[in-house]
């Protein structure tokens, strides 16, 4: 089971009647969990060895323009 939290923050600006922007700032991993997603099982000497873990906590910014 993984358990990871994901934020989005938006706000959304007027900028002329018919032009408005929205940005957005995503935030991906907000507790930088590391935790294994996979594990070697296969008897040796990499037994339980973690072969994945979960992505590193990273940051997005984007902006959108709708007329």
């Amino acid at each position: 089971r993984i358990r990871r939290l994901d934020l989005r923050v938006t706000k959304q600006v007027r900028l002329t009647p018919r032009l408005r922007m929205q940005g957005n700032l995503d935030v991906y991993n907000v507790f930088n969990g590391g935790s294994a997603v996979q594990i070697n099982n296969a008897y040796g000497p990499q037994w339980r060895q973690p072969t994945e873990v979960q992505d590193p906590r990273i940051l997005q910014f984007s902006a959108q323009l709708n007329f």
